[in-house]
């Protein structure tokens, strides 16, 4: 079962961009998708959905990616 939504909390970083973007400030494609693979921000679908990467598990570590 996935569990849908949260799972990532947003850094210094993270917000500084947010709060940029929702001023209407340019903040380029790079740090758009990364807001978006997050949650912080909707999809072109008007979801919010946090991308595997950044899922965390229950026990609070991040899930690891299998090379």
């Amino acid at each position: 079962m996935i569990r849908q939504g949260g799972g990532y909390r947003a850094t210094a970083k993270n917000t500084k961009y947010l709060k940029m973007y929702k001023q209407g400030k340019s903040i380029g494609f790079t740090m758009r998708s990364s807001l978006k693979a997050k949650g912080l921000i909707p999809r072109a679908n008007g979801t919010y959905k946090v991308s595997e990467k950044y899922r965390t598990r229950g026990n609070g570590t991040k899930r690891r990616r299998r090379v």
